[in-house]
């Protein structure tokens, strides 16, 4: 990272850890590989994910 590593990246993170342990919740939908919600945990933000190229190759879920 260098010298100057990504202090605040750290400590949302760090935040988003210690909420986990204490209640089991995060700040964004479980994800579900229907609608493929992930977070960025550098902004906080929510979005649908991209397919993956090879996607289609893959062996779909029972």
């Amino acid at each position: 990272m260098g010298s100057t590593p990504p202090q605040a990246l750290a400590d949302r993170i760090h935040r988003l850890w210690v909420g986990f342990a204490t209640d089991g919740e995060l700040p964004w939908p479980e994800y579900d590989a229907r609608t493929r919600q992930v977070c960025a945990l550098e902004t906080g933000e929510s979005f649908t994910d991209s397919p993956l190229p090879a996607e289609q190759y893959l062996p779909r879920a029972p």
